[in-house]
């Protein structure tokens, strides 16, 4: 493998972009967030205000190295100051610009003592900065920035911070800091990530190889929709402003309502649409078919962040025509940004899943998952993707050394005839129910496969009347045409009764309308459970799945699960003996609670299920 470019590759393609095409339109952003006028500012505009911020960083301060903290949501003016900081070799590090995320802006700030510079709209600094340690002052920019903004640039300084940059990484020239949530490896409150120039200049160049974008003589104009504390933004922002394309800047108002985005997607002529999943599936199903179906000026949609839609499939299966070219793009914040990006044919619904191409310059990996001690048999052997490669390093938490390959908190099984790489879902939505290890994500796809089902996703609960037994419910929130409610409500059942094992089936249906999404445009759990949580208590939209299985089948099923045979084809019978065939009192006892668990899930009003339970505690 041959060097990577240099890491200013992507300031010299932006210059270039300036010098040779000025007068093309690199930016179009909203005057107010209501209002149908935008303004167009061309490369030659952007990289005068650009300048201009340049030079009023290095008047307060700000050199190589410096790490300058931005409260700023979507708009001209963070996108100037991610420029210029570029320029300048200093430190960007995006906070939340949303009141109710003050919280986790404080906890940022408090973990990175270095952090001196704060950049942001007036009004929003005083409150955040409006202790006797901070002192403020106006960025002199145009007034273009002003009136797209609606309020004047302020920088923050914390006085009481002697250093503005940490000299540990200095040699590595960071590009960005950012606080991930953490979910990777169970880190409550989140991680820093910090990402080199390096690692983004080669994931940027190689994504602009992967789409073909050099090679395109049209002006593409490219869609801003991830918010800045969520990695995807340096890429949306930079892609296409190192190609010469336009970056139209979509208000932050207009992401929680997809009406008014794909109305702006229209308006605005938006060729490229990079997007979560759940962002995308908020759509009506009319205008997602329109975004697939070529329907817009939209060509090419590229979805990550979460799981790839499968449920596409049923937009398209009765037509004849070509859809749009749609990517499924994938990758964590550990290594920044993204490690693959594969193109997607609807009309072959079984690769929706697969990972098939991985970029250039990133190395992924499968590592055996340990096996599930409480439930050692699968059908499908699992593994935990790694990814990385030594020019996608990124230094996490305390890290000095980083590491060159890291875990992605992903499942996933591959095809051994074809070698496809096929996601299952996060590590951290396995839970454990009456002793079995229960994967959510996995019931989730076998509900979407069910045709009528526009969308599922799978939470548990804990049930709200158990004090001591641990009970916990299983809630399918699926989104139905309703027209075909009764119908496919008829199908789900049937389907999980022959698809999945009875300890992995839903207790409940719960039918949504929308689901909760975060800033970030992912799905929200926590949310969806009350959401799920309300339906069961106010007997809303909420239909139950009655057990079609036999008492003795399923008691049968628990002694195997716990019974460790010396042949493995062997199964219980009447004649076996527990403590010939490995069982032990700790087996005995992890039985007899399971089987307990079962009886008050049932609501048996029978004895004979205790009796089993004694039998067992005493054979």
């Amino acid at each position: 493998m041959t060097n990577c470019h240099s890491i200013l590759d992507i300031l010299r393609l932006f210059d270039n972009c300036c010098s040779k095409t000025p007068s093309n339109i690199a930016l179009i952003a909203s005057t107010h967030s209501i209002s149908d006028t935008t303004v167009e500012i061309t490369y030659a505009q952007l990289d005068s205000l650009v300048g201009v911020l340049v030079t009023q960083l290095k008047t307060i301060g700000v050199k190589r190295g410096t790490y300058v903290g931005t409260v700023l949501g979507r708009g001209l003016p963070i996108i100037a100051l991610v420029l210029a900081l570029w320029r300048i070799k200093a430190v960007f590090v995006p906070l939340s610009n949303l009141a109710m995320d003050r919280l986790y802006i404080s906890k940022t700030i408090d973990s990175i003592p270095s952090l001196k510079y704060i950049i942001g709209m007036h009004n929003q600094l005083h409150e955040i900065c409006s202790g006797n340690s901070f002192s403020t002052s106006n960025i002199n920019m145009s007034d273009q920035i002003d009136c797209l903004s609606g309020s004047e640039l302020c920088v923050a300084i914390d006085t009481s911070k002697t250093c503005d940059q940490e000299s540990t990484y200095n040699e590595a020239e960071l590009a960005y800091v950012i606080r991930t949530s953490g979910t990777t490896r169970g880190e409550k409150g989140g991680l820093l990530v910090r990402v080199p120039r390096n690692t983004l200049s080669t994931n940027v160049h190689e994504i602009s190889l992967r789409l073909q974008l050099q090679q395109e003589s049209s002006i593409k104009r490219f869609i801003l929709i991830s918010a800045p504390t969520f990695d995807p933004f340096m890429i949306e922002l930079l892609l296409p402003l190192t190609t010469g394309s336009s970056l139209v800047i979509v208000p932050d108002e207009f992401i929680q309502t997809p009406n008014l985005l794909y109305n702006y997607i229209i308006q605005n002529r938006v060729s490229y649409f990079f997007g979560t999943p759940s962002l995308f599936l908020r759509f009506s199903r009319h205008q997602q078919f329109n975004l697939i179906m070529r329907h817009t000026t939209v060509s090419n949609i590229i979805l990550g962040g979460e799981s790839f839609p499968a449920q596409l499939y049923d937009l398209v299966q009765d037509c004849n025509t070509n859809h749009v070219s749609l990517w499924n793009i994938y990758g964590t914040t550990e290594c920044s940004v993204w490690t693959s990006l594969t193109q997607i044919d609807l009309y072959q619904p079984d690769l929706l899943s697969s990972i098939h191409y991985v970029l250039d310059y990133t190395v992924m990996k499968l590592q055996d998952v340990e096996p599930d001690i409480a439930n050692p048999t699968q059908e499908d052997k699992q593994y935990e993707i790694y990814h990385g490669g030594s020019n996608r390093i990124c230094f996490v938490g305390d890290e000095t050394i980083p590491k060159i390959m890291r875990p992605t908190g992903d499942l996933a099984f591959q095809n051994k005839s074809t070698g496809q790489i096929s996601i299952i879902g996060r590590t951290n939505r396995q839970v454990k129910r009456s002793g079995y290890r229960i994967h959510l994500d996995s019931i989730s796809h076998t509900i979407q496969a069910v045709y009528g089902v526009c969308r599922c996703e799978v939470v548990m609960l804990k049930d709200p009347t158990d004090v001591n037994m641990g009970i916990k419910s299983i809630v399918a929130c699926v989104k139905i045409d309703k027209t075909k409610v009764e119908k496919v409500l008829t199908q789900i059942k049937d389907h999980v009764s022959s698809n999945l094992p009875f300890y992995a089936r839903p207790d409940k249906i719960c039918i949504l309308d929308e689901y909760p999404v975060t800033n970030h445009g992912k799905i929200d759990y926590r949310r969806l459970e009350i959401c799920a949580q309300d339906c069961i208590s106010q007997d809303s939209n909420i239909h139950n799945i009655e057990s079609n299985l036999d008492l003795c089948t399923m008691v049968r099923s628990v002694l195997e699960h716990h019974f460790s045979f010396k042949n493995p084809d062997q199964n219980v019978k009447s004649n076996t003996y527990f403590l010939s065939e490995g069982g032990t009192s700790l087996t005995a006892l992890c039985a007899s609670k399971e089987l307990t668990n079962i009886s008050v899930h049932l609501q048996s009003k029978e004895s004979s299920l205790q009796q089993w339970v004694f039998n067992i505690l005493i054979w």
